[in-house]
């Protein structure tokens, strides 16, 4: 019975560092495009409205996943 615990402990341990890897890489990918963004759009004179709807998306779901997660 305790062997049968001690694997479930494990596979869902194991399981949870996979989803806050998973996480932190859509976290970090969404935070390369904000600023990839921001940077093209003060830089361009005329930029494509687009861009801005991509960037304050971008910007509400980092901001989301940084207040579920530390708040």
């Amino acid at each position: 019975m305790t062997e049968n615990n001690l694997r479930g402990q494990y596979q869902q341990s194991t399981l949870q560092i996979k989803s806050y890897r998973l996480q932190y890489m859509l976290l970090f990918i969404f935070l390369i495009i904000v600023i990839y963004l921001t940077i093209r759009a003060f830089n361009n004179p005329f930029p494509f409205f687009s861009e801005y709807i991509i960037l304050v998306s971008t910007i509400i779901i980092v901001f989301y996943h940084i207040v579920k997660r530390f708040v």
